[in-house]
């Protein structure tokens, strides 16, 4: 009796030892995949990272290209308004001078 006792004790604790082993392996499993996750987690922030970089090197290279279309568009109308402004006062000359010869003209 003695030992059908002691053997199913042994037996009773070499299933939960058994089960307890099941238990820390699977525990083992998920802190892997828990470990890879973060892994992949950390690689995805850096792509992010770089990508938010990237892109932000874009928009100031845009902003920068803008500013640099706009500057010469500016600098074009400067200059368009320097050419008009030449030809008005030629004209306002002209007529001058046409008013001085129609007035000479009708004294005589």
């Amino acid at each position: 009796g003695v030992q059908a006792c002691s053997r199913s004790t042994l037996e009773g604790d070499f299933e939960q030892l058994r089960s307890t082993i099941t238990g820390l392996q699977s525990c083992a499993r998920v802190a892997a995949d828990v470990g890879e996750l973060r892994c992949d987690h950390d690689a995805l922030a850096a792509l992010v990272g770089q990508s938010l970089a990237s892109l932000q090197l874009r928009v100031e290279e845009a902003q920068a290209e803008v500013g640099a279309v706009v500057g010469r568009q500016d600098d074009e109308l400067r200059g368009d308004q320097e050419v008009l402004r030449a030809r008005l006062m030629t004209v306002e000359e002209r007529l001058e001078l046409l008013g001085e010869r129609l007035a000479s003209s009708t004294r005589r």
